[in-house]
């Protein structure tokens, strides 16, 4: 089980990639340290500093990101993203990788920052 926002504000992520996921962009990978849990996909990224590395989720939790993935999408679809997209109801073949500084960007724009 990953530990609240509270308990863990902050993980450093390492063999991660940024998926899109219905509309919504997570992270998804391994903390750096084993005491910080197991492989993870976040809740959606609210915030991207591709410059240092640095990607805070809507629940508020921030993660310093390492070396990237190795791992192709399509074996993620046949391991880890199958169940997730299972249990939440989505269609595995609509998620899409996604580069950091184009989701820095799309964090960025005016429409994304009009949240009521």
């Amino acid at each position: 089980m990953i530990p609240s926002v509270e308990h863990q504000p902050y993980v450093e992520l390492t063999l991660w990639h940024i998926l899109k996921i219905a509309g919504c962009y997570h992270l998804v990978g391994e903390p750096l340290h084993r005491e910080d849990g197991g492989p993870r996909i976040t809740s959606p990224i609210a915030e991207m500093d591709a410059r240092n590395w640095l990607a805070t989720t809507e629940s508020g939790r921030q993660y310093r990101l390492f070396e990237g993935s190795t791992v192709p999408l399509e074996q993620l679809k046949h391991g880890f993203l199958k169940g997730y997209c299972a249990y939440y109801g989505l269609d595995i073949d609509d998620v899409e990788l996604a580069n950091v500084f184009d989701v820095e960007l799309a964090l960025a724009t005016p429409a994304n920052s009009l949240k009521v």
